[in-house]
């Protein structure tokens, strides 16, 4: 376990010490929902793309817990938790000659102390990758013909 309170991710999604989250039970397998997802865009050849990501502080407002948020030009890194889900990715632009593609890896794990708050942890799992990794607009090059 880590200082700030957090599993290593392999030890996570096996077993997890319930008695650390007020469960009681220790080395129980965790119900709930866990998920990796890895996905690109790749956008046309010669659009200029843009990312715009989220601040710590819009994202603190919208009841997310912000652990990690490390953001340059070409990608953002995050740990965030908002109610029972918590989701850990990255995305990050690559351009090859003429053609840029995103690159977006997360985790988002959804579980629920209580199963009467299951469906409210499955929205907040739903949204909170949505809120914690911003978007991205593209333009493409007009002809002046």
């Amino acid at each position: 376990m880590e200082k700030d309170g957090w599993m290593v991710a392999d030890e996570a999604l096996s077993t997890l010490n319930l008695g650390d989250l007020g469960g009681g039970r220790t080395a129980s397998l965790v119900p709930g929902i866990h998920m990796h997802i890895r996905g690109s865009i790749t956008y046309p050849e010669g659009a200029t793309v843009e990312r715009d990501y989220p601040g710590k502080d819009s994202l603190e407002d919208k009841g997310v817990q912000v652990f990690e948020l490390a953001q340059s030009q070409v990608g953002q890194r995050w740990r965030a938790a908002k109610g029972g889900a918590l989701c850990i990715g990255e995305s990050r632009l690559e351009t090859k000659g003429e053609m840029t593609r995103e690159i977006v890896e997360l985790e988002t794990h959804a579980v629920a102390q209580d199963p009467s708050a299951m469906a409210e942890t499955l929205r907040d799992a739903r949204t909170l990758p949505v809120l914690v990794s911003g978007r991205t607009r593209f333009r493409m090059p007009t002809s002046t013909g």
